[in-house]
């Protein structure tokens, strides 16, 4: 190209860059009918051609060019742009990846090839593909948030990671890549997650997360990574930490409604309802769509103008994208649909549209993303054979052989379906001097689900009961005992010199370990509560709980798998089981009370007769309830919905739950 052809093509490219594509596309076409093997023009007209949307002529003048200049890598990968035009995305994968091959460092064909991935619908690989674009630009975060964007649609938080690490490893001091690490990590060790993984793991993802956390906010203080430490803290359980955190993000700025939502669900776990409630309100005045508030509010607000409310919610909810494949929506986005059906139920609940309220729960549980169970298309026959092998494994004789020498009466196992009032039964025990509140702990389902490594044997648990010592089954109940201890703070810790302490532990499915709890602590105490199955179905249904507790349809088989365990383990255990209805609980508080503090060896105290006074956290659905006084409105609550029921209950009579010689 001469020198008049140079100046020419620039005079051009400055018209194309600036928007005069017409007298752009004129000077490019004259350059061609007198040098009509002018690659740059060929390619230049084709890019301008395809921004008009006139993909079949573009894709002419590209091949020219590829046909002049076949080693040109840049030409291959606007073959692909345009093909991506026409929607010819097999032949767009194929042009792009030719460029790559003939330049292997070339970003907008990675970035190309990316969107070709997604296109196709194959999002791990788009997000693969700009993880290589990562390598070659760094210091591009909005390359980070697009892959963390992408691996969230199908949970591969794996890839996400990888990106990460690419960035810290060429740019450390990277805000976005310690961000990311630290929000993976924190959502990784939500109570919701914490029984996908072991204690171990979990004490390292917290540390992993509060590490990068801190860092981000030491490099570039703002609301943002102040309120991502924020809610790995309450993740963590560090309540006064967390407070502090969000604090501070809504010093940096006062109108990030995310702290406004987090502090708001700190103070509600630590029974600061007004407080709570006013962080929630202004959440909602800054943002009107802050989710978590709307749903905590429509839970906690008993008067108040729900109507309007319920217009406002289903306004939003009807303002939310929709997805052709639901498969493909983000994790956040399902997240947001599916509390904003909850908060409308909760709203329409009381105002007394119970059948409006009963389709959105549905909704609600439907739409969330856990709804689904991973990997077993039968459900019942797998709880069936959990439940028959631990029958099989834990005789009266098994247990004898391994039953540890610990003589700790401080544990207070509290076991039962959730939903069935072990929050409010933790509340009255933990509210005595002496008892120390655990809440739902995680400790002994982490011990059994890494039995068979503690004891070096590839046989999995239950089977491996067989080779648990009593010396082994000791030093295993010293360990959680220790935990526990560590736990307790110096502040919150009650009478631990006493020999009558106790600490509760208040894990409801726990009942599917009461043969491993009297092997290591046989001189323990459970208590098993038990409220009406339709009621405790419903209430599960009515929460934002995690599959099966979400679905009317599989819960009725997991309730009758509960209540056969039960049956079994009062047939072979030989530690004291104190049994307790919650419907005579909320009759007859003091009674109910009084008979929980005795099974528990512990002289009477008043302070048991109001529990909603206790200061220790709640996080389970109930954490706002507990703060009331005892009340009777939940029984019999499941009567509202009756008329929707009726396959629950069908299910349930089948299942030997409910009597069917009974009308329901």
């Amino acid at each position: 190209m001469d020198k008049l052809d140079a100046n020419t093509i620039d005079q051009a490219l400055l018209l194309h860059r600036s928007g005069c594509l017409q007298d752009a596309e004129s000077i490019y076409r004259s350059i061609l009918r007198d040098l009509p093997t002018n690659v740059d023009a060929m390619h230049l007209l084709g890019m301008l051609l395809h921004e008009c949307d006139r993909d079949r002529e573009a894709l002419h003048f590209i091949k020219a060019a590829i046909h002049c200049r076949p080693e040109v890598a840049a030409l291959h990968n606007a073959k692909a742009v345009v093909l991506m035009g026409l929607d010819r995305l097999d032949e767009a994968e194929k042009a792009v990846k030719q460029a790559l091959t003939l330049d292997p460092a070339l970003p907008e064909a990675f970035a190309n090839l990316a969107t070709v991935y997604e296109r196709e619908g194959q999002v791990v690989e788009a997000a693969k593909a700009l993880c290589q674009l990562l390598e070659l630009e760094p210091h591009r975060s909005g390359i980070l948030k697009k892959i963390a964007s992408l691996c969230d649609t199908v949970n591969r938080s794996d890839v996400t990671m990888s990106a990460c690490v690419i960035m810290l490893k060429q740019n450390p001091q990277s805000v976005a890549g310690h961000l990311t690490i630290g929000l993976l990590m924190a959502s990784r060790i939500a109570p919701e997650q914490l029984v996908n993984i072991d204690l171990a793991e979990h004490d390292r993802l917290l540390r992993i997360s509060l590490y990068h956390l801190k860092t981000a906010a030491a490099i570039e203080p703002f609301a943002e990574t102040y309120d991502a430490w924020g809610n790995a803290l309450l993740n963590a359980n560090r309540h006064a930490e967390a407070l502090e955190k969000f604090d501070l993000a809504i010093t940096f700025n006062s109108r990030f409604s995310k702290s406004h939502e987090g502090r708001g669900r700190a103070k509600l776990e630590l029974g600061l309802i007004e407080p709570a409630v006013a962080d929630f309100r202004t959440a909602i005045a800054i943002e009107s769509l802050s989710p978590i508030a709307h749903f905590e509010l429509a839970k906690i607000e008993r008067d108040g103008d729900h109507r309007t409310f319920l217009d406002d919610l289903t306004e939003m909810l009807a303002s939310l994208p929709a997805f052709g494949d639901a498969r493909h929506e983000p994790y956040a986005l399902k997240r947001t649909r599916s509390l904003l059906h909850y908060s409308i139920a909760h709203r329409a609940d009381k105002i007394g549209e119970h059948d409006a309220a009963f389709h959105h729960f549905v909704l609600a549980n439907s739409t969330k993303a856990d709804v689904s169970v991973a990997g077993e298309t039968a459900p019942r026959v797998a709880w069936d054979r959990k439940r028959l092998d631990l029958e099989k494994r834990f005789t009266a004789d098994s247990i004898a052989k391994s039953r540890s020498h610990c003589e700790s009466r401080c544990p207070v196992f509290i076991v039962s379906m959730p939903r069935s009032g072990t929050t409010l039964t933790e509340q009255i025990i933990s509210s005595h001097p002496q008892v120390h509140a655990g809440g739902e702990l995680f400790e002994i389902s982490d011990i059994a689900h890494t039995l068979a490594r503690r004891l070096t044997t590839d046989t999995p648990y239950p089977a491996c009961l067989e080779k648990l010592s009593p010396l082994v089954a000791t030093s295993i109940a010293s360990e959680y005992l220790d935990r526990m201890e560590r736990k307790i703070s110096n502040v919150e810790r009650k009478a631990t010199e006493c020999g009558t302490a106790r600490f509760t532990d208040k894990m409801p499915t726990n009942f599917w370990h009461l043969g491993l709890i009297e092997c290591l602590f046989p001189k323990a105490r459970i208590v098993h509560v038990q409220r009406h199955p339709l009621d405790v179905c419903v209430s599960c249904m009515k929460q934002n709980l995690t599959w099966p507790f979400s679905s009317l349809e599989d819960i009725p088989d997991y309730y009758s798998n509960y209540i056969k365990l039960m049956r079994h383990w009062t047939s072979v255990l030989t530690i004291p089981v104190h049994s307790i209805r919650y419907e005579h609980l909320v009759q007859n508080p003091e009674a109910s009370a009084r008979a929980l503090i005795d099974f528990c060896e512990l002289d009477w105290s008043e302070a048991c007769l109001d529990p909603a006074a206790t200061d220790h956290s709640v996080r389970t659905p109930s954490k706002w309830q507990v703060r009331q006084p005892i009340y009777q409105s939940s029984v019999e609550s499941w009567r509202r919905y009756e008329r929707h029921l009726q396959p629950l209950i069908d299910r349930l009579v089948e299942n030997e739950v409910l009597d069917p010689g009974l009308q329901y």
